[in-house]
């Protein structure tokens, strides 16, 4: 799985403003936005590679916690297709960017 199987699901619910990694230093954008980062884990049997989890970071950054926390449950059933597992959802401040994250994290097999 790759960030291009899981954009389009969370552009439904925030258009324009879904970046992989960052948001480039070129484009200017207005909270909210939202930042997707994963990364791979497979797993390996005798006879070879057998299932892949793939770690998905959703952040959702905006100038209210609350609208941060209904961004991030749209996200949440925007992937639902995707069958993810062992949800964790936190909150923060980001002084530098003075704005509220809600972060979704999550583990889908494949």
């Amino acid at each position: 799985m790759t960030e291009d199987d899981i954009v389009p699901l969370l552009k439904s619910v925030l258009p324009d403003k879904v970046f992989s990694y960052v948001v480039p230093a070129t484009v200017k954008v207005s909270a909210p936005w939202c930042v997707l980062s994963t990364y791979d884990i497979p797993n390996d049997v005798l006879s070879g590679q057998a299932e892949t989890m793939t770690n998905i970071q959703i952040d959702i950054y905006a100038n209210v916690l609350n609208e941060a926390r209904i961004i991030r449950d749209g996200m949440r059933q925007a992937i639902k297709v995707l069958g993810p597992t062992s949800i964790t959802e936190r909150q923060s401040y980001e002084p530098d960017t003075k704005l509220f994250r809600a972060t979704l994290e999550c583990q889908v097999w494949q």
